[in-house]
């Protein structure tokens, strides 16, 4: 067959697809943005309760203070100043922790922010730019 005349038939199906844009523009997800504002709402919350705890903190000192005074040489008033002065005490850790938890929840909420701001910034100059 050397030689020899050869046909081929080639059929193509389909259509021509649109120029494809050279930036895809991703937009900062709608679960990062919901899960800032509920961090938002949680962080509040926990200031809420650390200003209440705060405010009893200072009105059990005072109250401890006055009993300090009042109790010399009686035993009640003494051993009733010391369950005060422990509840207090107790109270102040638990101050503390709530304290610990809403500093550490700030700084993740810190970070969730700076993160939707840079996406947020990376989606609007790839819009800009197409």
């Amino acid at each position: 067959m050397s030689g020899a005349k050869t046909h081929i038939a080639l059929q193509i199906f389909g259509l021509q697809s649109p120029p494809v844009s050279q930036h895809v523009c991703v937009a900062p997800s709608k679960s990062l943005f919901d899960d800032i504002e509920h961090r938002k709402i949680e962080i509040n919350g926990l200031n809420d309760q650390l200003r209440r705890l705060n405010q009893e903190l200072d009105a059990e000192k005072l109250a401890i203070e006055a009993d300090r005074i009042s109790a010399h040489g009686d035993q009640q008033k003494i051993h009733n100043l010391n369950v005060k002065i422990s509840a207090r005490n107790e109270k102040s850790g638990w101050y503390n922790r709530v304290l610990v938890d809403a500093k550490a929840k700030s700084v993740i909420l810190k970070s969730m922010i700076r993160e939707y701001n840079n996406i947020l910034e990376a989606y609007n100059n790839c819009r800009a730019s197409n």
